[in-house]
């Protein structure tokens, strides 16, 4: 109880408890002996630590950069604004919740279709340069979650 006792949770909690004459001295001692004020200090600090944390991710950002990167995406898509092809973020909102869309993005970035470009012109997709579906993947999960 003495870690209790140092805050004013703990105080109150102890004053609360050791004026209460309808407690037997048996029941003051339990109490005494069971610290529960730092059990729940200690829920509470847990509970603001994991809702604040970071948002676990199932891709790996800094590879999928990596790979956006080396394969000149940049040069035409960014993440928030639009260059001569749309942004990320206008990529993952429009594909949101539609079936199948991480198999059309891989067909689309290793097939190299004609594209609409912002400008209304059109020209062959970049092809990513990488033959591991696990790249592929991890690259269009985070371009879906811009």
């Amino acid at each position: 109880m003495s870690l209790a006792l140092d805050s004013a949770i703990g105080r109150r909690f102890a004053a609360a408890s050791l004026t209460d004459d309808s407690r037997t001295v048996s029941e003051k001692d339990k109490m005494r002996s069971h610290p529960q004020v730092p059990t729940v200090l200690g829920a509470l600090i847990a509970a603001v630590a994991l809702l604040t944390a970071t948002p676990s991710r199932a891709f790996d950002e800094e590879a999928a950069k990596a790979l956006f990167k080396k394969n000149d995406c940049t040069k035409c898509h960014a993440p928030a604004k639009t260059k001569k092809g749309p942004s990320l973020k206008k990529i993952a909102e429009e594909n949101k919740g539609k079936p199948d869309i991480e198999a059309k993005l891989i067909k689309h970035l290793t097939t190299g279709p004609k594209v609409k470009l912002e400008d209304g012109t059109e020209e062959e997709h970049k092809i990513i340069e990488t033959k591991d579906k696990a790249e592929l993947k991890n690259l269009i999960e985070w371009i879906l979650a811009q």
